[in-house]
């Protein structure tokens, strides 16, 4: 059903990356400005379209040019604002093909008394191309376009702001807000086996509780000694089984135990325990047994499933990594950075599953101990005092 609702689609950008225009770059045989259309127009009573060019003309809506050029979207949002006729409008990118009605629906549904209503990854990752934003917020606009700041994760931390945690039970499937930003993005959402909104039901049938993963937003951010602090901590009650990840393929150290050895990855068993490398740390701080898997394929779906012949299912697993969250669903997962970064690695917004708490990292102390966590009943949890966001 149509509410007072002005839909506002994005199609302003260069499209330099993609070599046309986006929005008429095609997605399983259709132009992706039609996905947009289609999530919109049965919720929205009017429709614009951001754009500095006619090519979207054919469509039937009306096309805003952006007022102040080189604004970004922060522009297109603004000049759109100025021409609704609703008090409601949502704002969704050209480029994001997997968004539906019902996607649409939910953050509507939600939107009621704030200023703005935005999908959340947690930390300061949003989805301010997929939200609600209310036109009285046009003075606010305009002053950050003053300003030159176009971040529009600033202004929604100064506004009144309803955050929706993403995750499917929230009915916000991260996987929806993938983002086309050039042709070989287009052809990876293609290629896609299945439909991946089923994506996070397959992982979700395999949690496993007793796993804790650790993940840092870049390098040096304290991954290791977080989980060694871990490990030390917890191998006196229990005997703990850990998990190094890495990207790369090295060679090994002299007496180390080969589980598996195939052409893009190989598992081995730690023996050795020092300070040098991370699995040798892991060793040495008390884990009974350390798995050190190395891949040169992203997809590490076959060396994990090895993996998990291997960890024991009654006892704490400590991961530093959060490669296998493709896969998997972890009892409890961890992000930690350091403190006062500001620049984060790619792809931290897409997760498929988001973190349980975000733990920074002071060069000499976490944010979160290590007696901040709990294992009872082969389950990692943390503690009122360790969920910190």
């Amino acid at each position: 059903m149509k509410q007072n609702v002005t839909g506002i689609i994005l199609a302003g950008g260069s499209g330099r990356r993609m070599g046309m225009e986006k929005g008429l770059a095609t997605f399983r045989g259709k132009a992706m400005i039609k996905y947009a259309l289609e999530a919109l127009a049965p919720l929205c009573d009017e429709i614009l379209i951001s754009a500095n060019t006619g090519a979207y003309d054919h469509l039937g809506y009306r096309v805003i040019a952006d007022e102040l050029q080189d604004s970004g979207p922060m522009g297109g949002i603004y000049s759109c604002l100025r021409q609704s006729e609703n008090e409601t409008n949502f704002v969704l990118t050209c480029d994001m093909p997997l968004v539906d009605k019902q996607l649409v629906t939910t953050i509507i549904g939600k939107s009621s008394g704030f200023d703005i209503c935005v999908p959340w990854h947690g930390g300061n990752f949003f989805e301010p191309l997929c939200a609600v934003y209310k036109k009285s917020l046009l003075q606010d606009f305009a002053a950050c376009i003053a300003q030159q700041n176009f971040r529009i994760p600033d202004l929604i931390n100064k506004v009144t702001s309803n955050k929706l945690r993403t995750g499917t039970e929230n009915g916000l499937n991260p996987h929806l807000f993938f983002n086309v930003n050039s042709k070989k993005d287009l052809e990876q959402l293609n290629q896609q086996n299945g439909d991946i909104r089923n994506k996070h039901d397959d992982i979700n049938k395999r949690t496993i509780p007793n796993l804790l993963m650790i993940a840092g937003t870049g390098r040096n951010v304290g991954k290791t000694t977080m989980a060694c602090n871990l490990i030390s901590h917890f191998s006196k009650p229990h005997p703990v089984t850990a998990i190094k990840v890495s990207p790369h393929l090295h060679q090994q150290a002299e007496g180390q135990k080969i589980i598996a050895l195939e052409e893009d990855f190989q598992i081995i068993e730690e023996t050795k325990s020092g300070e040098s490398p991370d699995s040798s740390r892991m060793l040495n701080a008390g884990a009974q047994k350390v798995y050190y898997l190395q891949t040169r394929d992203r997809n590490i779906r076959a060396p994990f499933e090895q993996l998990l012949n291997l960890i024991p299912k009654d006892r704490p697993v400590i991961c530093e990594s959060g490669a296998l969250l493709s896969h998997t669903k972890p009892g409890l997962f961890v992000l930690i950075k350091r403190d006062g970064q500001t620049a984060f690695k790619k792809g931290l917004d897409k997760l498929n599953y988001q973190p349980d708490a975000w733990i920074t990292f002071y060069g000499d102390r976490f944010s979160v101990e290590a007696a901040d966590f709990v294992f009872e009943n082969n389950r990692w949890q943390l503690t009122s005092s360790g969920q910190r966001f």
